[in-house]
């Protein structure tokens, strides 16, 4: 093997390579055109770069790399002031920093593997001033070189999570986490939102306590006075507890149903006759005021009483009560007027409904006792006479003296 010295380059050349054995001190620039080695025939090896500079002191030592006939592309630079090894690109700031507290790294760091952080002392890092979504500590996550999604710190200090769009999916403060606009929490049918305790509680909804705002309070089965209970509650007040007996409503709360909607009872055995529904959609209970008219000419009366009640259960709908007047000026049939629903138009079928009636002082036919039914289509009762012996029943005519009336009867509507 040939060596050749040059001088005026101040370069060593050997055309197979250069192999230095032993500790050998260079002072100045050491270049390789070819392959360079470093042994000392031991079991360590290493090529060692030492500048003048103390410990601590302001200067560096570094390993240059350069293309032919160009100046230095990359560097690794150590940083006697803060012990810190140096990675580098051309010419600018540190793009890499190893130090005995971690790897910082300014840029993308790109792996093919996992990264693990070995400690909760030595985490993985991520450290950014602002970026185009004004976020600090940016973690993109990639397919393919586009990134499909970021984990994000904000400058509240919250935790983000993003995907390729700009408006966070979810953010993770100290106190709460909170879905983004649009996004859904979806929970797999085992599965729950589940807080367990000493009392055996869990809290949905409301604030972060169960003192104000609607929340659900379920009890779990470790719980001493209720459990396996689920309460709801408005300002700390229950409205409802779910029992595995019953389901129970807190004083002064009503269930309220929309128009036209009930109680669904389909799950019961039906009757012989045909269906036409099976839904409880109505109750109310009220007064009105019967009064006594003509059918011929209404008239009007002069009243000693007027009381009368109804309640109204689905279609059925229940009055009772009673009148009395002392004159009237109507002619012609009698009847009660002014119920509080009219009867359903099926009444012309013949299907009248029969009322039930006491009088006083009402004259009547000779052999005839008072009855009553349920006008066709009119919210009335129409006053008649039965004959004692049986046979055809008549109208009554109005009796214009005084008279009351005790009555009760049952219609649909």
């Amino acid at each position: 093997m040939s060596l050749t010295i040059d001088g005026a380059t101040n370069t060593i050349t050997a055309p197979s390579g250069l192999a230095i054995a032993g500790n050998t001190a260079i002072t100045g620039t050491l270049s390789a055109t070819g392959n360079g080695s470093v042994g000392s025939g031991g079991t360590n090896a290493y090529l060692e770069v030492k500048s003048s500079v103390n410990a601590g002191g302001a200067g560096s030592s570094d390993v240059r790399f350069s293309a032919a006939n160009s100046a230095a592309r990359g560097y690794i630079n150590y940083a006697y002031a803060t012990d810190n090894m140096e990675f580098y690109t051309a010419g600018g700031a540190g793009s890499m920093t190893l130090n005995s507290t971690g790897l910082a790294v300014t840029g993308t760091l790109s792996a093919t593997s996992a990264i693990t952080a070995t400690s909760a002392a030595q985490p993985f890092v991520a450290n950014s001033s602002n970026n185009a979504q004004n976020y600090n500590g940016l973690i993109n996550f990639q397919r393919q070189t586009v990134v499909k999604g970021y984990l994000a710190l904000d400058t509240s200090d919250n935790m983000v999570f993003l995907t390729s769009g700009a408006a966070p999916i979810a953010t993770l403060s100290s106190t709460a986490l909170t879905l983004g606009s649009g996004v859904n929490l979806t929970i797999a049918k085992t599965q729950g939102i589940l807080a367990n305790d000493t009392d055996g509680y869990v809290v949905y909804g409301g604030s972060t306590t169960i003192a104000t705002g609607a929340t659900l309070v379920v009890y779990g089965e470790t719980h001493v006075s209720t459990p396996n209970e689920a309460q709801f509650r408005v300002n700390n007040t229950t409205k409802m507890t779910v029992a595995s007996s019953a389901v129970t409503l807190g004083t002064g709360v009503n269930l309220v149903m929309a128009s036209g909607q009930g109680i669904d009872f389909s799950a019961t055995a039906n009757g012989s006759g045909t269906v036409t529904s099976e839904v409880l959609s109505d109750y109310e209970e009220g007064t009105w005021t019967p009064t006594i008219i003509g059918l011929s000419t209404a008239g009007a009366g002069t009243y000693t009483t007027q009381a009368a009640r109804y309640t109204k259960i689905g279609r059925t709908v229940h009055v009772h009560g009673s009148i009395g007047w002392s004159a009237h000026t109507g002619t012609g049939d009698m009847a009660i007027d002014g119920l509080p629903f009219t009867p359903v138009v099926a009444n012309t079928a013949g299907l009248y409904a029969p009322a039930a009636l006491i009088s006083y002082n009402l004259t009547l036919p000779a052999s005839n006792v008072l009855g009553g039914y349920v006008g066709i289509n009119t919210p009335r009762i129409v006053l008649i006479s039965l004959p004692v012996a049986g046979g055809a029943y008549a109208s009554l005519a109005i009796d214009t003296a005084v008279t009351e009336l005790q009555f009760n009867a049952t219609y649909t509507v």
